[in-house]
């Protein structure tokens, strides 16, 4: 998958979440968190990430 696809399913995937948890009736903030930190705090995404910004990587 190309860096570009992997950042954009993320995104949408995230946007998901957050509007399942905006949605009427009961919430719960902590499995947003934990859904949104699965989605977002993945090696992959990370790197697609850095591919398309090299300056958001950080310096070793």
């Amino acid at each position: 998958m190309r860096a570009e696809e992997r950042v954009l399913r993320a995104v949408e995937q995230a946007q998901d979440v957050l509007a399942r948890y905006v949605e009427p009736g009961a919430r719960d903030a902590e499995k947003t968190v934990n859904d949104l930190m699965t989605i977002l705090d993945d090696s992959d995404l990370v790197e697609a990430v850095w591919e398309l910004d090299p300056a958001a990587k950080p310096k070793e």
